[in-house]
């Protein structure tokens, strides 16, 4: 966390008007050299279900109260690197207040041990994103007004493991 992080999150939360506070974040290199910055929008479970809406949350830079983890459980511990964006959606689908830091809260260091670093393809993580998106659809946390928001991230969804799969195909030594 980047100084003042943790003391600015506790300062929001303690408004009182709030579930959940995500802060920007910072990507740097295993140098500690920075990469990209990652602004943390609005956040809202159309868009996050959505995928071309994304992630909508820097995990790193993401605090819930305690009454939020309690309502919502832990985290889904089958999953291998979509456990925050599936948290997410839950969330935002069951209106926490979520707001938003306008300050830098976290570093995200890239480096070869990581748990993504492993991913053979972009495809993986989009394999484990249409279980999430399937899994939350046939779920009772799904309202009736994101079921089409949910069926459109899902075609857009396969469309990108389409790709990805025919960039694997075609690509030298492919399958």
């Amino acid at each position: 966390y980047l100084p003042g992080a943790l003391l600015a999150v506790a300062g929001r939360f303690r408004r009182g008007d709030v579930d959940v506070v995500s802060g920007h974040a910072m990507f740097v290199d295993e140098e500690g050299r920075e990469e990209r910055r990652f602004e943390a929008p609005p956040v809202s479970a159309s868009r996050l279900v959505r995928v071309r809406g994304g992630f909508s949350a820097p995990q790193q830079g993401t605090f819930w109260s305690r009454a939020c983890w309690d309502r919502h459980g832990p985290l889904n511990a089958d999953l291998h690197v979509l456990m925050d964006y599936d948290y997410w959606i839950r969330m935002a689908a069951a209106g926490e207040r979520w707001a938003i830091l306008d300050r830098d809260v976290a570093m995200f260091r890239h480096h070869g041990d990581q748990k993504t670093a492993d991913l053979s393809s972009n495809l993986d993580m989009l394999r484990e994103r249409r279980r999430v998106l399937n899994a939350f659809r046939t779920s009772a946390r799904c309202p009736r007004r994101l079921q089409s928001d949910v069926a459109r991230g899902l075609r857009e969804n396969r469309v990108k493991e389409l790709r990805e799969e025919y960039a694997v195909a075609g690509a030298p030594g492919g399958a």
